[in-house]
């Protein structure tokens, strides 16, 4: 490995892989290549003005650029998640940004004496500087990028000093932040869906989830050991046959037409041996001289078109020999493999919106997690791990309601996934269901699939991921601005600042929605203020209400509107949650409980004992109607015992707050038969 330690001389030597050195201006990687593509890296790389990095004037920017791509390749990865040398290659684009940029300040150049400028001449302003003046929000961001990376091997001793920056880390996170949210800008990426591209979209994924699933998933039974290899999917007794005449069955659906797949010029690739073998063993084929006698291996070479052509000249029945072999079934693979996808495409894209899930979250998206909520036909809560924001990377357990037609596409993608989910022993619904069947894949990349799946519809734009969830959030807003609480919840934030911060960015929002929320987190507060004045004011903890009312600080609040938007926005900016309107006209002062109900709204607790609860003037009509109610509960002879006791403890603390606020003697006057026995 390069270190501090490592001189300049020993670099040369260094193995990058079994068929490259250090010092090689190509590094070949083709037989350790995992995933198929074209895996080398190539150091001959233009940085401007006819110069290359290869010339002998930049032999220590080669160095450098060499050193930090040698600590990106999958073997040497220390400081990042590098799987593939495919991400190999994207380090060393954006490090070749900084090499130009490098270049251009002359640093790691040679002065003609063998020695250079050093990485301590460069400041984060000059980084700065050249970011501002950046042609693009991508080459923006592959700049910061690649400055991110070499503070942070610099700092970790895996660079020469000479090759050594050190930046100010907090002022390094603001830029990098700055510039991904410029990028994301400029593509569109931090906005919602547009409206008029989800009223296409939806109703075309719902149309596939809804009307086509079950043919589809009928297919997949039959097909899928297509796309298994090796023992497991010889052991499994499929064969061409069984799986056309059963696709065969489904031909009403609509969705495909076995015949259509019918070739009629050439046979199936799959035929061609056993038609190549019944024209080399028939009688007359000595008759044709351009091959020997017997000589299957040389016919096969030939195209399949004259396979079938001297199928026909000796008079065989090739659809004797094969019944299916007509049948081109590459395009049945392929054909499958499109609905297969688009199928489980729209159900990712419906568990997005209603969710607001992050790729990270649907990655790690398990089976089983959905049950219905208990008295509801159509309304269910699905429970997930959240891996942002949480301690050491383990997810943090949350449960959200989930629609109907959310619980759909949950239970198709149990379904889809379900055999591959056995073969790789996991309960992940991201398990690989077609190419690299039953493997669990490290991250999911649905853009460019989405990007495929819409490209018919002709969308303004593709949507992205991320976008989904912006929508849900807009949704969520624009139908009610107190939904924040609901979003902070289901989004899974931090605090509402962060909230606020995320939603301030949907169109027509800006820092309208803050200053309603502002707006009505200081009536709340006034009305709490004004009943602590007055003693009117109930709780279980009214007395200590009443003692703070009386400090100099929140009178000073109460009457200087700017130190109580100050005040506000401490709140927010701590992640406090704000007081709200709750059950019973009380006004509830609850900054932790976890999620049990789904509107930001209900509480599951007894109202009427809960400790963060505030009642008011306000509270007086419901308060007295519950406790109407729980008198004519309890006077009726089917009441159970349990009910009876607790509609007793109910009108008991009922009383107790309706008396902190009106008085003992008013409330005495209004149930003068019950109050009496009840206190």
């Amino acid at each position: 490995m390069i270190s501090i330690e490592t001189p300049f001389e020993q670099w040369e030597s260094i193995r990058v892989s079994g068929f490259s050195s250090f010092s090689d201006d190509m590094w070949c990687f083709s037989r350790m290549n995992r995933i198929g593509d074209v895996n080398d890296l190539s150091f001959d790389k233009k940085l401007g003005g006819g110069v290359k990095l290869t010339d002998d004037e930049c032999w220590p920017l080669m160095l450098f650029v060499k050193a930090l791509t040698y600590h990106h390749l999958p073997q040497n990865a220390i400081l990042s998640r590098i799987t593939t040398l495919a991400s190999s290659r994207g380090i060393q684009s954006s490090l070749m940004v900084l090499a130009k940029f490098l270049y251009e300040m002359d640093v790691f150049v040679d002065t003609a004496n063998g020695s250079f400028s050093g990485g301590m001449a460069v400041s984060l302003d000059d980084i700065e500087e050249a970011v501002e003046c950046a042609p693009t929000a991508n080459r923006k961001k592959q700049l910061v990028e690649s400055a991110r990376i070499w503070h942070e091997h610099s700092v970790a001793g895996m660079l020469p000093p000479a090759f050594c920056v050190e930046f100010d880390e907090d002022e390094l996170k603001y830029l990098s932040s700055s510039t991904l949210r410029q990028k994301q800008a400029e593509e569109g990426s931090i906005l919602p869906v547009p409206l008029e591209d989800l009223a296409v979209l939806v109703p075309y994924c719902i149309k596939i989830i809804e009307e086509q699933a079950e043919d589809i998933l009928y297919a997949y039974d039959h097909v899928y050991w297509l796309y298994m290899t090796g023992k497991d999917k010889n052991a499994l007794g499929f064969s061409w046959p069984k799986t056309i005449n059963a696709l065969r069955e489904r031909n009403e659906t609509g969705l495909w037409e076995v015949d259509s797949f019918r070739l009629t010029s050439e046979v199936s690739k799959d035929s061609q041996y056993a038609i190549a073998k019944a024209i080399v063993s028939h009688p007359d084929w000595p008759l044709h001289r351009e091959f020997a006698k017997g000589s299957c291996h040389e016919l096969l070479k030939q195209k399949r078109a004259d396979i079938l052509r001297l199928a026909g000249e000796l008079d065989i029945d090739v659809e004797q020999i094969d019944p299916y072999c007509k049948i081109d079934r590459q395009e049945i693979y392929k054909h499958f493999r499109v609905l297969i996808m688009n199928l489980r495409t729209a159900c990712r894209i419906i568990i997005l919106l209603v969710t607001g899930m992050r790729v990270s979250e649907l990655v790690n998206l398990k089976a089983g997690k959905v049950r219905p909520i208990a008295g509801s036909n159509k309304n269910y809560a699905l429970t997930f791990e959240v891996f942002k924001g949480s301690i050491g990377g383990v997810g943090e357990l949350v449960t959200i309601p989930f629609p109907e037609i959310g619980a759909k596409a949950y239970q198709i993608l149990e379904r889809l996934t379900e055999k591959a989910r056995l073969a790789a022993n996991t309960d992940l619904l991201a398990v690989r269901i077609l190419l690299g069947f039953g493997r669990i894949p490290i991250a999911i990349s649905d853009n460019g699939i989405i990007r495929k799946f819409c490209k018919p519809l002709e969308l303004s734009s593709s949507p992205t991921t991320h976008q989904f969830r912006k929508s849900l959030a807009m949704f969520a807003v624009y139908h009610n601005p107190e939904n924040l609480i609901l979003i902070k919840r289901l989004f899974s934030h931090s605090s509402l600042a962060m909230t606020l911060k995320y939603i301030v960015e949907l169109p027509g929002m800006d820092e309208e929605l803050k200053e309603t929320l502002k707006e009505q987190e200081k009536e709340l507060f006034k009305e709490v203020y004004q009943a602590a004045l007055c003693h009117k004011i109930g709780g279980v903890h009214s007395a200590e209400i009443l003692k703070a009312s009386e400090d100099t600080y929140y009178s000073q609040l109460n009457d200087n509107g700017e130190s109580l938007n100050q005040y506000i926005d401490s709140l927010l900016e701590c992640g406090e949650r704000l007081l709200h309107r709750c059950v019973l006209g009380v006004i509830c002062t609850d900054r932790g409980q976890p999620l049990i109900n789904f509107t930001p709204n209900s509480c599951t607790c007894n109202v009427v004992s809960c400790e963060n609860a505030i009642f008011t003037e306000k509270s007086v009509p419901h308060l007295s109607n519950d406790i109407r109610f729980h008198r004519q509960l309890m006077q009726n002879e089917n009441c159970s015992e349990k009910q009876r006791k607790f509609s007793q403890r109910f009108v008991t603390d009922g009383l107790m707050r309706l008396e902190e606020i009106l008085g003992r003697q008013e409330v005495a006057a209004t149930y003068p038969d019950f109050y009496v026995v009840a206190v």
